[in-house]
């Protein structure tokens, strides 16, 4: 993902953060969404959510 530069779309870095979180892989999403160049609403919005379905 990153090499191809998917990673520059905020859909797939979106929907990556709420796949990693989905099943609980807490690191790789936090990996991704570091990887935002400015912090986004919908990307927020996911790792909050996540962490919240998380506990």
């Amino acid at each position: 993902m990153f090499k191809s530069g998917f990673m520059l779309h905020s859909y797939v870095r979106n929907t990556l953060i709420h796949m990693y979180l989905t099943y609980s892989f807490i690191e790789d999403a936090f990996r991704v969404f570091k990887c935002v160049p400015a912090v986004e609403i919908f990307s927020l919005n996911s790792m909050i959510s996540g962490f919240v379905n998380c506990l």
